[in-house]
């Protein structure tokens, strides 16, 4: 039989981690979406400028940071001029996250850089009208 002052002390133990006040996402370092600019805050590329990289961040489904770099102010804020307006995030997430796409500058905006990118050579356009892709859109969030 379990002495009642262990049964006590596994009782409070249970009681205060279900009670426990989780860490802020301030706390664990993670930044707010408002943050987004200050997370890709690279200078946007000239006109007509090509750029590679990885998908690092995607603030909605038309927006994300292409990382020229591995700190969060070398990446570059691009609004891609070639999806829909109707895209949602997941998709984009789906299409491209964590993955190299090329990009050519069209231009820029107050936000930072415009234009179209490319995953190994098909247009995110095509890409994020694939089934394939808006089935797995299902999974992000």
């Amino acid at each position: 039989m379990a002495h009642p002052l262990l049964l006590l002390l596994a009782a409070t133990a249970v009681n205060s981690a279900a009670h426990a006040t989780p860490p802020s996402a301030q706390a664990l370092g993670v930044q707010a979406p408002e943050a987004a600019a200050e997370i890709c805050s690279a200078a946007p590329p000239s006109r007509g400028a090509t750029f590679a990289g990885p998908v690092l961040h995607v603030i909605d489904g038309r927006t994300l940071c292409v990382a020229l770099g591995p700190r969060p102010d070398e990446w570059v804020r691009l609004r891609l001029s070639e999806v829909a307006p109707s895209t949602r995030r997941s998709t984009l997430m789906a299409a491209i996250f964590a993955k190299r796409v090329v990009c050519v500058a069209d231009g820029d905006d107050r936000d930072g850089a415009v234009g179209r990118c490319a995953l190994d050579d098909v247009p995110l356009d095509v890409l994020t009208g694939s089934p394939a892709v808006r089935a797995d859109a299902a999974f992000w969030r």
